[in-house]
């Protein structure tokens, strides 16, 4: 849920809603409003948008940046919950005011050592070092050849490339798919 000074509305995959959403029945957005928001790119096809901007070097429909302030958000509302109690954020340092425990939990350094996880780098023109990346993209190559133009893929072929890569089985998992080794470990996931 997102809250504003207009109102608030609910997203999700299934949709957007509340009182801003339906507002736009009745005073929609100027026609040019999408095509701008969208920097004159097709909406609709994030995955086909990002192979093409891979290609012409533009940046995505769907950018880090606008990730990044997304998974900030959600960062901090994670801990609004956790805490219990309102925070206070500096968009222009990224940073937690006037909560040193909520601060803390910025720290990726303190978080790792608090979670015991490694941390690693990869280097640059190391792809030894992204065995999992490297093998991602040789798993697409079976389906997209180099120079595949992805505006002549439809959102339907994506998905289902996705579907197939992401719920085949794997040696890792005994040869069963992540969805199958989630419900044998008591998950009760349906997809």
């Amino acid at each position: 849920m997102l809250v504003g000074a207009k109102g608030r509305f609910f997203v999700n995959r299934g949709g957007i809603y509340g009182k801003p959403v339906d507002q736009l029945k009745d005073d929609p957005l100027p026609e040019r409003a999408i095509t701008e928001l969208y920097r004159g790119k097709r909406p609709g096809n994030h995955m086909g948008n990002f192979f093409e901007c891979v290609k012409s070097r533009d940046l995505p429909i769907s950018d880090a940046f606008g990730h990044h302030r997304t998974v900030s958000i959600l960062h901090l509302v994670n801990l609004c919950l956790q805490f219990g109690r309102k925070l206070t954020w500096d968009l222009a340092t990224e940073q937690i005011v006037g909560d040193d425990v909520a601060s803390a939990m910025q720290s990726r350094e303190q978080l790792r050592e608090r979670l015991q996880l490694p941390i690693y780098f990869a280097h640059a023109y190391s792809s030894n070092e992204r065995a999992t990346n490297q093998n991602t993209n040789g798993l697409l190559r079976q389906y997209f050849p180099k120079k595949t133009d992805f505006r002549d893929i439809s959102h339907h072929a994506l998905a289902h490339v996705t579907n197939r890569l992401n719920n085949r089985p794997r040696k890792r998992l005994n040869y069963l798919t992540p969805l199958e080794a989630l419900n044998k470990a008591g998950f009760a996931l349906q997809m």
